[in-house]
């Protein structure tokens, strides 16, 4: 994957990528390339489908599927130039969790009191 590696590097330094992301990016296809042990450029869209499905199977968080899905969908479509509808990858469900509402017992013990904070009734 020597060259392959270096141009989806080239492309991502480009784009001004954080060096964290690149990482992200690159050791998704690392472990695309391991699990079929073929190249990725020669796997096709139903390969890369079940490889997220392994993913999911392994019990991957969905950012960590979302993190995978964008490091593929950047090799395919930004260094391999494939279009929409070579490379179909639904995007994952986030998961949104609600803020927690602090009861009056819970305030007493906030360093901060709620006469601090303005709360707007529209």
């Amino acid at each position: 994957m020597g060259a392959l590696r270096e141009k989806m590097l080239a492309e991502m330094k480009l784009r001004n990528f954080a060096s964290r992301t690149q990482k992200s990016y690159l050791a998704v296809m690392v472990g695309l390339a391991k699990h079929y042990r073929q190249f990725p450029d020669q796997l096709t869209q139903e390969q890369i489908r079940t490889y997220l499905l392994h993913l999911q199977e392994r019990g991957l968080s969905s950012s960590s599927q979302n993190v995978a899905i964008s490091g593929l969908r950047f090799f395919y479509q930004q260094v391999l130039g494939w279009n929409q509808e070579q490379l179909f990858l639904p995007p994952r469900k986030r998961t949104w969790r609600l803020p927690e509402v602090l009861s009056p017992r819970r305030w007493s013990g906030c360093s901060v009191p709620p006469s601090s904070f303005a709360i707007a009734v529209c």
